[in-house]
């Protein structure tokens, strides 16, 4: 117990489906890998993992688990929401999307594309201002899985074009374009 605040991320069911199952395997992947990497402020930290096994289960068997997380105080969509001031100032703006600009580079460069980036998956902490990347079970770390990507991929509102078109090849730029969609909505 060190007194940390922590956030928790519960995932029921893990194995009812193959490819939640595979979205879990590959979150936690990427997680632990991006923890690891020297310099990574830009995605939150995999701090543990915890399997709900109780004592008296001889079995060992689980479904669910448990992702402990750092803690970020608000996602973006939020903050939309509920706790918007009637416009961000041009500073607000420059500083959330330098940093998940940032967060894109330092995925780029890790050879992983986000696929799903939209304001649900930027965390927030407002002072010091900072954002951070999260949600890597739909990412592809391009160092592991070659070939061509699945097409329908990304909520639907921050799709970049040739997902949309259903392209099989697609690079980083569809996680640029995404940025650019939250971007504008900073902006309306």
């Amino acid at each position: 117990d060190t007194g940390k605040k922590v956030a928790i991320k519960l995932i029921e069911n893990i194995f009812d489906e193959v490819d939640h199952a595979r979205h879990v395997l590959r979150e936690l992947y990427l997680m632990d890998e991006l923890t690891q990497m020297t310099g990574n402020i830009f995605t939150t930290k995999l701090l543990d993992i915890i399997l709900p096994i109780t004592e008296n289960d001889a079995s060992n068997k689980f479904n669910d688990i448990f992702i402990v997380m750092e803690h970020v105080q608000q996602d973006l969509a939020t903050l939309f929401t509920t706790n918007r001031p009637d416009n961000f100032s041009e500073d607000h703006v420059v500083c959330i999307m330098y940093n998940a600009l940032c967060a894109i580079n330092f995925l780029d460069s890790a050879n992983v594309i986000h696929r799903d980036l939209k304001p649900d998956n930027i965390m927030i902490n407002e002072n010091p201002l900072t954002a951070k990347i999260i949600d890597f079970g739909t990412c592809k770390d391009l160092t592991v899985e070659n070939g061509p990507h699945t097409s329908y991929v990304s909520t639907r509102w921050y799709r970049a074009p040739e997902c949309v078109l259903r392209s099989h090849h697609y690079v980083f730029n569809s996680d640029i374009f995404a940025a650019g969609c939250v971007m504008a909505e900073l902006y309306l």
